[in-house]
């Protein structure tokens, strides 16, 4: 339920400028991840996190790594 001194465009503008940076950095083949913690309805902390990923090849079994 949202409280009466909730800013809906305020956390709007905040987060849409953390996706963008997110979009900017976008890895070909990954992840990407944005968190944000909320504290008497505004951002207190926003993580954001990008993982890159790849195929890797098959190791012959019983090999040291």
């Amino acid at each position: 339920m949202a409280g009466p001194s909730i800013n809906v465009e305020g956390l709007r503008a905040i987060l849409h400028a953390e996706i963008e940076k997110l979009i900017r950095s976008c890895p070909s083949h990954g992840e990407l991840s944005l968190s944000a913690t909320i504290h008497d309805y505004d951002i207190g902390k926003i993580v954001l996190g990008i993982a890159t990923a790849r195929k890797i090849s098959v190791r012959p079994t019983g090999g040291a790594l």
